[in-house]
């Protein structure tokens, strides 16, 4: 093999494995302010008391699942998720943040999709001044790599190295 990685699944799984569950990077103090986080409680360090869910048999308290599957939530089509996922992420989408994120993934999920070029300036200009860090720094990587992102929806292709 020319280029790439050589190894395989096992041996990505195995490096991953001890990874998996170490919490995610610190918060900057711009994140904690629009999350409204206090010092204490950083993303996978602190176990807030569960959101009440009213259900036909009374409330119960949400269990959430770990934060790398409620992204796939985000991603995936409504049609395409049974109830309780649904259910997950009505929870979820209650918290406006979250909600424009929903917004913005699914825009660029489906511009992918259909390979929508005209799609694409107004989702880099909507997501470079979302107020949500990690989609603004996504966006703004986009922006200076711009004509390699406009080109993997025009080409049929789009996996070499850019220099």
């Amino acid at each position: 093999m020319a280029q790439g990685f050589s190894g395989d699944y096992k041996l990505v799984n195995r490096w991953l494995s001890p990874r998996r569950e170490k919490p995610g990077r610190k918060h900057s103090l711009r994140e904690k302010d629009l999350l409204g986080l206090t010092e204490e409680e950083e993303a996978g360090t602190s176990s807030p008391q569960p959101q009440q869910v009213e259900t036909s048999e009374g409330v119960q308290p949400a269990v959430l699942e770990a934060p790398r599957h409620l992204v796939w939530l985000l991603l995936r089509e409504a049609s395409s998720l049974d109830s309780k996922e649904q259910q997950t992420l009505d929870l979820i989408l209650q918290h406006p943040l979250v909600e424009k994120l929903y917004g913005l993934a699914q825009r660029l999920v489906k511009l992918m999709r259909e390979r929508d070029v005209e799609a694409f300036d107004p989702w880099i200009e909507n997501s470079v001044r979302c107020a949500i860090p990690d989609v603004e720094s996504f966006a703004a990587g986009l922006q200076k790599d711009y004509e390699a992102g406009k080109n993997s929806l025009i080409l049929p292709y789009s996996n070499d190295h850019v220099a």
